[in-house]
């Protein structure tokens, strides 16, 4: 258990994985419905097929906020700006912001992100023909909040992108 009094994903009975290591999803939905209640979470592919969510993962909102997340990341890529992080959208007509991020692949672990930035060296990501960011195995996390709530959505945020990079991991395995 966690500080917070919820079992996280690192909780070692055997109950909680399959045979090869791999988190159960009923496990990861369960941990990831204790992120943030309140507040509207998902996880999707990168075709916007939901994998977790916290509330109705067929809303309408939610496959094009996924799309258009993957777009604003490829276009932010091509454009050299870097590997986008995330994207947060706020407006002055509504009182919800979102929040959107694509975990770091695995592949480019935290130590490699670290040791690039002390040689000031970028990580090269994986590009496709047309000089993007290979976005085949991305998951796209959102955060839906009310705006009073920011602080709140991005500790959300950071969350659901280590559920989905464990996930990815299990995945890779």
């Amino acid at each position: 258990m966690n500080p917070s009094g919820h079992e996280g994903l690192e909780a070692g009975s055997s109950a909680n994985h399959h045979g090869s290591g791999r988190p159960k999803l009923e496990h990861l939905q369960s941990h990831f419905s204790h992120i943030a209640p309140h507040l509207k979470a998902h996880l999707t592919d990168r075709q916007a097929n939901p994998i977790l969510s916290t509330s109705e993962p067929t809303s309408g909102y939610l496959a094009p906020l996924s799309e258009a997340f993957v777009n604003a990341y490829e276009t932010g890529s091509r454009m050299g700006l870097g590997m986008p992080v995330r994207v947060t959208l706020s407006t002055t007509e509504s009182s919800l912001v979102v929040l959107q991020s694509a975990p770091t692949s695995s592949s480019v672990t935290g130590q490699e992100l670290s040791t690039a930035t002390r040689q000031s060296t970028p990580v090269s990501p994986v590009l496709t023909a047309e000089n993007g960011p290979d976005t085949s195995k991305m998951l796209v996390s959102t955060v839906i909040a009310p705006a009073g709530e920011l602080a709140e959505a991005r500790v959300a945020i950071w969350a659901i992108e280590d559920v989905a990079r464990r996930l990815q991991t299990s995945l890779e395995k």
